[in-house]
């Protein structure tokens, strides 16, 4: 099984708020809404699988 393409969708809210604990990087004060990063991964055997990460700016 080989990796034949890496696709991303970035979702956003800007009506979102986000919780800042000790676990989470600094957020950017001037940053609105919410995010959400997916990451697609694709396989010459049909597979798909599915990542996602919080979208800071920075990602």
């Amino acid at each position: 099984m080989k990796i034949t393409k890496i696709t991303t969708t970035m979702l956003h809210d800007p009506d979102g708020y986000v919780i800042q604990d000790a676990t989470i990087p600094a957020i950017d004060p001037n940053a609105r809404g919410k995010s959400q990063l997916f990451v697609h991964i694709h396989t010459d055997e049909g597979t798909i699988g599915l990542g996602y990460a919080p979208g800071h700016r920075s990602i």
